[in-house]
């Protein structure tokens, strides 16, 4: 599990994020349904290449994603490496 100072100084490399207890989160809007599934795929991809999956609300264009490191009790580098990901993903 990282410490509070590990987390705040890779925060600072992630776009959009922010720390929700013990988890990372990122919302994003789309026009619609289709558009957010489209993206929602492409993280299933990356999530899949990293070995690590996120908790993910959708509701039409509201994509929420989640990442935490429940073996870790807490924030992990896998987390921020995923995020990190995501956030090269084009929309």
């Amino acid at each position: 599990m990282l410490t509070l100072l590990e987390i705040q100084e890779k925060m600072k490399n992630l776009s959009d994020w922010s720390i929700e207890g013990d988890s990372i989160v990122k919302d994003m809007l789309f026009t619609d349904f289709s558009q957010a599934i489209d993206f929602l795929v492409k993280v299933k991809d990356v999530a899949n290449t990293h070995n690590h999956h996120p908790v993910i609300f959708l509701d039409y264009g509201h994509l929420r994603i989640s990442l935490t490191t429940y073996e870790a009790k807490g924030l992990s580098d896998r987390d921020f490496s995923l995020a990190a990901a995501i956030d090269l993903i084009e929309k």
